[in-house]
């Protein structure tokens, strides 16, 4: 385990991580809950998600999950991170969301918006505080904020591979921490935005 890795799976969490490390305060009152309220998003049947449109056809040079190395499938190298967003009430900003395979280090960033520009932004800004040999390669979906992935690449030389049209298990570890998000944090439609700090960052569990 490199330097860096260990440094990210001790680093403190933010308050906000308790939540998330599975220390709920509620737990007195979990006796009476129903089975499909442990759920991580607490419905009884699964929803289908309108969400954001496919925008894959107007990503310029996007580059299939299916041409990603292999071996990102094993968890077995540091490095390979997953990126996504969870949105507010229209207008009132987003959460810019990158969590890594390996270790699920969590991370995420306030934005005024989910565009384009704010995304490339947020993912340079933490990209470039880390190791080089800490961020091998990024996953995405398809939505238009990850459309100037290039840029990252021409940057700081970071490929963005893009899972199929709605296929959000191709990106399981982040779509697991985004559910929690908006369960435990930022529940669908509230306003992500306001209130002080830019964003939280959230260490995974302790490796064996």
């Amino acid at each position: 385990m490199s330097p860096y890795e260990e440094a990210v799976l001790e680093r403190p969490g933010s308050v906000e991580s308790a939540n998330f490390r599975g220390e709920d305060e509620d737990a007195p009152q979990r006796r009476d809950r129903q089975l499909w309220q442990y759920l991580p998003r607490g419905h009884k049947k699964r929803r289908r998600r309108s969400g954001r449109k496919v925008h894959s056809e107007r990503i310029k040079w996007r580059t299939s999950i299916h041409d990603r190395p292999a071996e990102v499938e094993d968890r077995i190298e540091f490095g390979r991170w997953e990126s996504d967003s969870v949105l507010g009430v229209h207008g009132t900003g987003a959460l810019h969301t990158t969590v890594e395979r390996r270790s699920r280090f969590l991370h995420a960033a306030k934005l005024p918006g989910p565009t384009a520009r704010a995304t490339m932004d947020a993912q340079i800004g933490f990209y470039q505080a880390l190791p080089a040999h800490a961020v091998a390669s990024a996953t995405a979906d398809n939505s238009s904020e990850f459309a100037y992935h290039y840029q990252l690449a021409d940057t700081l030389g970071i490929p963005t591979y893009f899972a199929d049209p709605y296929s959000a298990w191709q990106r399981g570890t982040n779509e697991h921490f985004n559910g929690r998000i908006r369960k435990r944090g930022y529940p669908s439609r509230c306003t992500v935005c306001r209130g002080s700090g830019s964003g939280l960052s959230v260490p995974g569990p302790r490796q064996g």
